[in-house]
């Protein structure tokens, strides 16, 4: 039995190597705390309950994935809030989602990088970075029990922590709205809401990003 968990966690670290993470810290060098999960709410339980890293103490929330568990689409955000539809630019996309992908955003599954609600302090923290390591592990076990068609990452923070082994040396632009083929699905690189707000000049073209979803599900 310990031959044979010793052999996941392997593949696992293996998997996480190929996909660009730079050091496993060791707080995953633990086999109970680097199980498969069995499910979504499996998952998210772990998530509330951890205590890795410093966002913890000055985060005001901690943010689960939500929406439909079945979903041929999964969208990723660096981070996001619990209020998540009710800010400008999340009231583009859900407009996106409804008017040009015809569903309701109870049919997609949303989810981010960061499992904390950060300050516009906390993003400024050089130990983020270190944050993040810590919290792609939670995201890679999501996709793997949704199993998205298509996964849609929104913004290049989103795109460049989920998939830096992906980011060409044109950078984010050159593959923004660009299909991208992954062993099991595709992914689709585009703005974030929350910059899509700022530059409104840019939606028609991230509507147009969007669109594109149509074409691989």
């Amino acid at each position: 039995m310990k031959f044979h968990q010793n052999k996941e966690l392997l593949k696992k670290l293996f998997f996480l190597k190929a996909i660009g993470y730079k050091f496993i810290d060791k707080n995953f060098i633990n086999l109970n705390k680097y199980h498969d999960y069995n499910n979504i709410d499996e998952l998210n339980n772990e998530i509330k309950k951890c205590s890795l890293c410093f966002l913890r103490n000055s985060s005001k929330n901690i943010t689960t994935g939500f929406g439909n568990k079945n979903s041929k689409i999964m969208f990723v955000l660096f981070s996001k809030k619990n209020d998540f539809f009710e800010n400008g630019g999340e009231k583009i996309f859900k407009s996106a989602i409804e008017n040009c992908l015809n569903l309701e955003t109870n049919e997609i599954y949303i989810s981010s990088v960061l499992r904390c609600e950060i300050s516009q302090n906390d993003t400024k923290n050089m130990n983020s970075s270190h944050s993040v390591e810590l919290c792609r592990p939670y995201l890679l076990e999501e996709i793997r029990l949704i199993k998205p068609k298509v996964i849609v990452t929104l913004g290049e923070k989103a795109f460049a922590h989920l998939y830096p082994n992906l980011l060409l040396k044109g950078g984010f632009a050159s593959i923004r709205g660009s299909i991208l083929k992954n062993e099991s699905n595709f992914i689709l690189p585009t703005f974030s809401p929350e910059w899509i707000s700022k530059n409104p000049s840019f939606k028609d073209i991230f509507i147009n990003d969007l669109m594109k979803i149509k074409g691989v599900i």
